[in-house]
C-alpha cells in the first residue's frame, strides 16, 4: 500500500471523531483569539455574562417569594405596597423580613436589589382576569383558563449596580397558595 492509496482510503471513510474534535478545537481557539484581539468583543462578552447573572439572581429572588407566597400576601394586605431594599451592597447576602420571617438570598457584591410587591390590578394587564381564573396569553381556541386560589400579587425585582452600570428588572404575578 502506497501513500496515494492511504489518501484515497481516507477520502472514502471520512474523518475520525478524534480528527473532527481536534479540528473543532483548533477552530475554536482561532475564533477566541480573534475575539480577544478586539476590545469591543470583550466588552460584549462581559455584558452578556452580567445580564445572565442578573437574570438568574432576579429569578431566584422571585422563586423565594413564590415559595413564601402566603407571607407575601399577608404583607401586601397589611402594607398595601410592600418593598424591600438592599441597604448593604458590599455584602454577599440580601436579607429582608417577610411576614415576620427573616429571608436571605445570596447576592453578588455590588448589586443593589429592590423588591416591590402590591395587589395585582387586573385592569392594567389583562381583560380576561376574573375571580374564576386568568387567561394565558393566546386568543380564540388557544386561550386556556388557569385557575388560582387566593389573591394575585404583582412583584417587581429591580437590580442596580453600585458602580452605576445599567441594571436589570424582572416582573411577574404570583398567586398566593
Amino acid at each position: 500500500m502506497n501513500y496515494q492509496d492511504g489518501i484515497e482510503k481516507k477520502k472514502q471513510r471520512g474523518f475520525s471523531l478524534i480528527e473532527l474534535m481536534v479540528g473543532l478545537a483548533v477552530l475554536g481557539l482561532i475564533v477566541m483569539g480573534i475575539l480577544a484581539a478586539f476590545p469591543a468583543s470583550r466588552l460584549w462578552i462581559s455584558w452578556a455574562g452580567e445580564k445572565t447573572m442578573e437574570s438568574t439572581y432576579a429569578a431566584s429572588v422571585l422563586e423565594i417569594l413564590r415559595n413564601n407566597s402566603l407571607l407575601l400576601q399577608q404583607q401586601v394586605l397589611e402594607d398595601g405596597t410592600w418593598t424591600a431594599m438592599d441597604d448593604n451592597h458590599e455584602d454577599e447576602v440580601f436579607t429582608f423580613v417577610l411576614g415576620g420571617k427573616v429571608i436571605k438570598a445570596a447576592v453578588c457584591p455590588g448589586m443593589i436589589t429592590s423588591i416591590t410587591a402590591r395587589a395585582f390590578d387586573d385592569q392594567v394587564y389583562y381583560d380576561g382576569v376574573s375571580p374564576e381564573g386568568i387567561y394565558q396569553i393566546g386568543s380564540g381556541d388557544n386561550a386556556q383558563r388557569v385557575f388560582f386560589h387566593g389573591s394575585l400579587i404583582e412583584v417587581n425585582v429591580e437590580i442596580d449596580w453600585a458602580e452605576g452600570r445599567e441594571g436589570y428588572q424582572l416582573s411577574t404575578v404570583i398567586s398566593s397558595r
